[in-house]
């Protein structure tokens, strides 16, 4: 994006777009489940892991796995609901 709006930035009408993710910090999941239960506190779990499209976590996909691990590596209780 920044590529296509280079006149723009140079002008000063544009801002360069800068795109983070936790992987640009070495944060693992467990690092970024521990900062997000401290800012959100029980509001994290009622964020969503699963690649399922049902009314709760599956449980078994790698996502599911990837979380429930975290949570325990994090040793926060997990309080998501499987089937």
């Amino acid at each position: 994006m920044n590529e296509g709006e280079i006149d723009g930035i140079t002008l000063g009408l544009r801002k360069k777009i800068k795109i983070w993710s936790p992987f640009m910090d070495n944060l693992s999941k467990t690092d970024l489940l521990k900062k997000g239960y401290k800012e959100l506190g029980e509001q994290i779990f009622k964020s969503w892991s699963c690649y399922g499209n049902g009314k709760i976590h599956c449980g078994k996909c790698e996502s599911c796995n990837n979380r429930k691990l975290a949570f325990l590596k994090s040793k926060i209780a997990d309080e998501t609901k499987y089937s």
